[in-house]
């Protein structure tokens, strides 16, 4: 293969290092770290694995030879078994090796939950058991609240029509389970009630976990990728959920025209459609509103934590959700992004009693080129 197709992921150690600087509410020092080979961002498709592996550190592990910490602890295939430190005291592991998957995944949560919990998400009480290579979870992912885990499994192949072998080789897939874990946090209850609320938990995941970690990554690694990731480039991302597990077209896209209540089906993935589509968005009309595109990004975030923490604790619609964002930003920017908020969400035929533009398909300017 030419190498000038190779997804080039070196000193990545700096990255990890500098992005656990930034994130305030660690208070705790960091190690040396143990040396391990991760996938840092959801790869291509299109290249091998081999051509997009980093050479990382895992720190602050309790006991160096087991992967857990405070908040994750990773388990493999039927057995369960628990992903242990190779003979040589690194994490090293060979993309053949369960233990690989393990890693990146648990490289991959420990990012989100540190950004989330300093943008506001309340902290867990217990860590999350993470089971990856399920075999009884063919070609799915699901999130346990009860249990507190995540199972992701395998996939029976793209040539029939299922996913690829390796689901936990995409990262927006443990993110978006993730995505669910917040709500459960969140949320009044700890869950979303009602066909609608399922809907927009699916959405919750594909949005705040899938989109938003996936376009982080692509801003922190942009020099070890070799190619930056701006503004331009989040408008007119297609915002493809599951890239890597079911290639070229993925699970689901959260750029559409899907409207409420006329493309209601009664599936929440597809009805997750409407309401991920005004919050993915909404997302991008935040996160471009200014020069500092991972602020804004982060800015969405804190927007959209708190605003499941003022959802109902009964049935929710999707105009709750818009309600309790329009409160959210009242509480963390005065009230400045409201029209754009019920812009985009009118887009979706989401809609408040009082408002004067639901009968136009409008977006905000800064979404022109986004469509």
């Amino acid at each position: 293969m030419n190498n000038s197709n190779k997804i080039i992921l070196a000193n990545t150690d700096k990255t990890i290092n500098e992005f656990s600087k930034r994130i305030s509410h660690l208070s705790h020092k960091q190690t040396s770290g143990i040396q391990a080979n991760a996938l840092l961002l959801t790869p291509d498709p299109n290249l091998p694995i081999s051509n997009q592996i980093s050479k990382t550190l895992i720190h602050n592990l309790p006991d160096n030879r087991v992967l857990k910490n405070a908040y994750f602890e990773m388990f493999m295939g039927l057995d369960a078994r628990r992903a242990l430190i190779k003979d040589d005291n690194t994490y090293c592991y060979s993309p053949k090796d369960p233990e690989f998957a393990a890693v990146s995944v648990f490289l991959s949560l420990q990012k989100q939950i540190e950004l989330y919990l300093s943008l506001g998400l309340k902290p867990p009480k217990q860590p999350m058991f993470v089971v990856i290579n399920d075999p009884l979870e063919l070609d799915n992912a699901y999130f346990d609240p009860e249990r507190y885990e995540i199972h992701i499994g395998t996939g029976s192949g793209v040539k029939h029509r299922g996913l690829t072998k390796h689901i936990a080789f995409d990262l927006s897939v443990a993110n978006h389970e993730f995505g669910h874990a917040v709500v459960s946090l969140q949320a009044p209850g700890g869950y979303l009630f009602g066909k609608l609320g399922l809907a927009m938990n699916e959405a919750i995941g594909d949005v705040l976990g899938a989109l938003v970690m996936d376009y982080l990554d692509r801003i922190w690694y942009a020099k070890q990728l070799g190619r930056s990731f701006d503004a331009s480039d989040l408008k007119n991302d297609s915002r493809i959920i599951g890239k890597y597990a079911l290639p070229p077209f993925g699970i689901r896209k959260q750029k559409n025209s899907k409207k409420w209540p006329e493309d209601v089906v009664g599936e929440p993935h597809a009805d997750g459609l409407i309401i991920g589509g005004a919050l993915a968005d909404l997302l991008v009309a935040i996160a471009t509103d200014g020069a500092m595109l991972e602020e804004q990004i982060k800015l969405f975030v804190k927007m959209t934590l708190m605003a499941l923490t003022f959802l109902p604790s009964h049935k929710v619609t999707f105009t709750d959700m818009l309600r309790a964002l329009i409160t959210a930003d009242k509480e963390i920017c005065s009230g400045k992004y409201r029209p754009v908020i019920e812009q985009c969400f009118a887009y979706h035929g989401i809609v408040l009693d009082t408002t004067k533009i639901s009968a136009k398909n409008i977006l905000p300017k800064n979404l022109a080129v986004a469509r």
